[in-house]
């Protein structure tokens, strides 16, 4: 399964998982879950400026600094990438506006709840302009992230190979 592919099947999945738990939207701030739903793979600690997906039923973004907008359009392709210069509810109101959505009091964006902190979630909370209600969860995409697909176990197969190879060559030493 080529790359593409894989991510539309992760995304389609992440997607009717949006439907289930009722959200019109998710905003995904885990690093984990960005790299397995996305392919960035950026990274820092603290904040985790590196990005954060907003998705809805037809369109997904990825919100990043400018740290790392060059890795974000070539692991990314198929987001439509942001550099983070605005708070992120503008940023959210912003796309929202692009892709013609009205968002409403009945608009539901489901949030990371292990993964947002307080300022954020207040920030969000205050600048959504009653556009859209923020909903917490604990997990949505680790569920999916659990069954592994071929190439996961592919790449698995290989670094336990390497590792016992290098195993094996330390002990002839």
């Amino acid at each position: 399964m080529n790359v593409r592919t894989l991510k539309k099947l992760r995304m389609d999945q992440a997607r009717a998982a949006m439907k289930a738990a009722g959200y019109n939207a998710i905003l995904i701030s885990n690093p984990e879950n960005r790299q397995y739903l996305s392919g960035f793979r950026g990274h820092d600690s603290g904040l985790d400026t590196a990005g954060r997906l907003f998705i809805t039923v037809k369109h997904a973004a990825l919100f990043t600094d400018s740290r790392y907008t060059e890795q974000a359009t070539e692991e990314a392709k198929g987001f439509d990438i942001s550099e983070k210069r605005l708070p992120l509810s503008s940023l959210i109101l912003e796309r929202m506006d692009e892709w013609g959505i009205k968002g409403g009091a009945n608009f539901k964006i489901g949030v990371e709840s292990r993964h947002m902190t307080i300022d954020i979630y207040d920030e969000l909370y205050h600048g959504s302009k009653n556009r859209f209600e923020l909903v917490p969860f604990k997990e949505l995409i680790e569920p999916l992230r659990i069954v592994k697909d071929q190439q996961e176990i592919a790449l698995t197969q290989k670094a336990t190979d390497i590792t016992c190879e290098t195993f094996a060559h330390w002990l002839t030493l």
